[in-house]
């Protein structure tokens, strides 16, 4: 936007705003704001930028600073403004509130340190979950794109009609499909300290079988935990996942449950159903006429995959015979864990995920299994497949020079020898 409309050069540096490297550096600029905006990640959103929007060029010290200057301002004015809309006014002593973006509570509420724990063996764990989900990105990235080229050739942007029923019918079945599974999903009991959790409301009401009000009903609920078409006391299992935002249920999964230590609130059935639902719709809905992407979608069903996997390691632990390694595993672990694999087996992003993920869940004691999952995540999607970005780029003929094609002569002539070099002033001409 601001090399396209402001048709000017500034006074000291001359920088044009109308060059193509002036066009790379903008747009470089503007996603890395805009994620560590959205996502209150101003190391993550550099980073990612860096690793899947930038070329040569980012690589230096001044453009790096740039993308780290407009991510941290984007972040502190969208601090600013969430404090002037909550309290409606502003005042000079006034404190920011630095609030992670996947996080279910605060900081003071939610003990990370002693939340995100694990044992060493459990890295092994951790690497098959890496291997596992860049099997699954592998697989999201060719179905997905077998889609894309069905709906290219049938239901092409030159009909925009065509365009128009596919997100009706797609919006529809979506719909129709998790109130379905709501309204038929089994009854949980609510937890037994359900009034430990943080944002629990109890409320006394009067029965209405007695006559003389002389006994009162007592109601316990929870905003995170939807009760839907269930009787007091319990919980719908498929409600709590499926009648929320994307972006609500990945909080859900990766933190309920984290301050009471008791994180086994989704069932089997519930998590599976719902990671294998917003697979196979994120592989139907993304490139279609709604507005969206894959980095939550991506992240939620990845969370899920991560609490599936910590119920077999507990399972199989039991089996085993070694119940206190049991009861050590931590769900919200192996949930961040996930999330994390996942997205980088689909979009191959290595250090960039790893960072974000770090920032907006507040899990710095992952820092090690979390790079260790996504090495595994990155080699085994490479080897299985292309990753999701750089399928687009085949796709869309974009003319594009992968460093990895680069012959070892030619990465001898870049890096040892200047132009000059290889330049001559005898130069071969031809008459006009």
């Amino acid at each position: 936007l601001g090399s396209n409309k402001f048709k000017f050069k500034l006074n000291k540096g001359h920088v044009d705003f109308q060059s193509k490297f002036a066009h790379r550096s903008f747009v470089t600029i503007g996603i890395a704001a805009g994620i560590a905006t959205i996502f209150t990640a101003p190391i993550g959103g550099v980073l990612i930028a860096y690793e899947d929007c930038g070329s040569f060029y980012l690589a230096s010290t001044k453009m790096f600073w740039q993308c780290f200057l407009a991510t941290c301002s984007g972040v502190f004015l969208n601090q600013i403004l969430t404090l002037v809309y909550q309290r409606g006014r502003i005042d000079h002593f006034d404190t920011t509130d630095y609030t992670r973006a996947f996080a279910l509570y605060d900081d003071l509420t939610a003990n990370y340190a002693a939340v995100y724990r694990y044992s060493w063996w459990e890295v092994i764990s951790f690497a098959v979950m890496g291997a596992l989900a860049g099997l699954a990105g592998s697989l999201f990235v060719n179905l997905h794109m077998r889609v894309h080229k069905f709906r290219g050739r049938f239901i092409p942007a030159t009909a925009p009609w065509k365009r128009a029923a596919e997100v009706l019918a797609i919006a529809s079945v979506t719909l129709a499909l998790a109130i379905s599974l709501c309204y038929f999903s089994p009854c949980e009991p609510l937890p037994d300290n359900i009034r430990d959790y943080p944002m629990t409301e109890v409320v006394e009401v009067s029965d209405p079988e007695d006559a003389t009000n002389s006994s009162a009903l007592v109601q316990v609920s929870n905003p995170n935990i939807n009760q839907l078409w269930c009787p007091n006391g319990t919980y719908s299992a498929y409600g709590t996942l499926f009648m929320q935002p994307a972006g609500m249920s990945l909080k859900e999964i990766l933190h309920l449950g984290e301050t009471v230590d008791i994180q086994n609130q989704f069932t089997w059935e519930a998590l599976l159903a719902y990671m294998c639902m917003v697979y196979a719709f994120l592989i139907l809905t993304y490139g279609c006429s709604i507005a969206g992407g894959t980095m939550v979608p991506l992240l939620t069903m990845g969370s899920a995959y991560g609490r599936l996997c910590a119920k077999i390691v507990t399972v199989a632990l039991g089996a085993m015979g070694q119940d206190q390694a049991a009861q050590n595993i931590s769900y919200a672990t192996y949930a961040v864990i996930g999330a994390a694999s996942l997205q980088s087996g689909a979009s191959r992003m290595t250090l960039s995920i790893a960072v974000l993920v770090m920032e907006t869940c507040g899990a710095l004691e992952l820092t090690i299994p979390l790079m260790i999952t996504i090495f595994f995540a990155k080699i085994v999607g490479d080897w299985t497949g292309t990753g999701l970005y750089d399928a687009y780029i085949a796709l869309k003929g974009v003319p594009y020079l992968p460093e990895d094609e680069i012959s070892y002569e030619q990465k001898m002539v870049s890096e040892k020898l200047d132009v000059q070099e290889i330049m001559t002033s005898d130069l071969v001409c031809l008459p006009p």
